[in-house]
């Protein structure tokens, strides 16, 4: 099987990268050359975290100046430690002013699948409102005339190639119910609303990519793990597509119980 999405290839070389990096602190590298070797992975993915996990990889975090010299490089290369770290310090200000609007929001809970080549989210009760066939490219098959079907996000970070591609049709079936729940949020014009969201998989899934998506959308996510009674598996069986602008997105919303009248 031949991976189709560079992103997968570009996760798959990471670990590659990772593991090479902690053997390699016997023999440090120059900054400027491991700079150069993630600077276009960080350039897509920016992240404060990731950028000092690198440089604990690498024995640059233990040497203060060393790691300045890394800092310096990547910011040549247009990854901006302090622009990074700004940005995530406003996301999770605005994430705590999102979360206390959510206190009294109304409710949304969707069970979401993809499996069998095919992805299904579901209302709270089991009625499949979006149903549908996961795009080729997340498939491994190398097919050019099928027009993706849902939104799809390329990044994978899951280990291994058949893990790789379930985790990356998960995460894009998962994010699918997210965009629907902010379309059901926005058909109310509720400033906020909490979405229960029931996976039947999580290994592999990018959580706080998540609630990244569903903080953008309004929403405060609370993520569920249920493979088993899950009626959006169930539903993943049956081939017929189920249109979700043919659903009546408003009635996803519940009232708040301790919410004033």
């Amino acid at each position: 099987m031949r991976l189709t999405s560079p992103a997968t290839k570009t996760v798959v070389c990471q670990e590659r990268r990772d593991r090479r990096g902690a053997a390699r602190q016997k023999y440090p590298l120059p900054a400027a050359r491991v700079a150069g070797e993630y600077a276009a992975e960080l350039r897509e993915r920016p992240s404060t975290a990731r950028i000092d996990e690198i440089a604990r990889s690498y024995g640059l975090a233990g040497d203060p100046k060393r790691y300045d010299r890394f800092l310096s490089e990547l910011l040549q290369r247009g990854v901006d430690y302090e622009g990074i770290r700004q940005s995530e310090l406003l996301r999770g200000r605005v994430y705590i002013r999102l979360f206390d609007r959510a206190r009294t929001a109304p409710s949304i809970t969707l069970w979401v699948a993809a499996m069998f080549g095919r992805f299904a989210v579901c209302r709270a009760d089991g009625t499949v409102i979006s149903r549908g066939e996961i795009p080729v490219h997340l498939r491994g098959e190398d097919t050019d005339d099928t027009v993706d079907t849902i939104p799809i996000d390329d990044d994978t970070g899951a280990d291994g190639i058949g893990a790789a591609y379930a985790a990356a049709q998960a995460e894009a079936a998962s994010i699918h119910a997210v965009r629907l729940a902010g379309s059901a949020r926005a058909a109310t014009r509720s400033s906020a609303a909490r979405l229960r969201l029931i996976v039947a998989r999580r290994h592999g899934l990018r959580v706080a990519r998540l609630r990244y998506v569903a903080t953008s959308e309004s929403l405060v996510l609370h993520l569920v793990t249920d493979a088993h009674g899950s009626p959006a598996a169930a539903a993943c069986l049956e081939p017929t597509p189920v249109r979700w602008q043919r659903s009546d997105l408003a009635a996803l919303l519940q009232p708040c119980r301790g919410a004033s009248r």
